[in-house]
């Protein structure tokens, strides 16, 4: 039995659609408010699914949506994250202002478990 309730309806405007391709993660950044969509090619690795999280909080928390943004990125910019030997893109001025050391802590400790598959 699940213990999660349904999808809250309207689905948000920050939504966007994830699925496999073999070794791929395929992330479709929907059309909003005009502006065009697109969609971009990641690793089907923790790494690559630590990096589709970061977009999605960003679409959420971002009112700017625009192609190129952190909340809308493209392939090159994704590209150029997981080439990163650290995780030196996960740093944002937001986040340094928005949340408590120790939740930067748990979140960072998280991602490096996620990135060392661990998780």
């Amino acid at each position: 039995m699940s213990t999660h309730s349904p999808a809250p309806y309207p689905i948000p405007d920050h939504a966007a659609h994830i699925w496999t391709r073999g070794a791929e993660l395929i992330l479709l950044l929907p059309p909003s408010k005009g502006r065009k969509g697109h969609s971009v090619t990641l690793p089907n690795t923790p790494k690559g699914l630590a990096s589709v999280l970061l977009i999605l909080r960003e679409r959420e928390n971002s009112n700017d949506r625009r192609i190129g943004t952190k909340a809308a990125p493209v392939q090159h910019t994704i590209d150029a994250w997981l080439e990163s030997a650290t995780t030196d893109f996960l740093k944002t001025k937001k986040a340094k202002d928005q949340f408590s050391d120790e939740q930067k802590a748990k979140a960072k400790d998280i991602v490096s478990k996620l990135l060392k598959g661990d998780l």
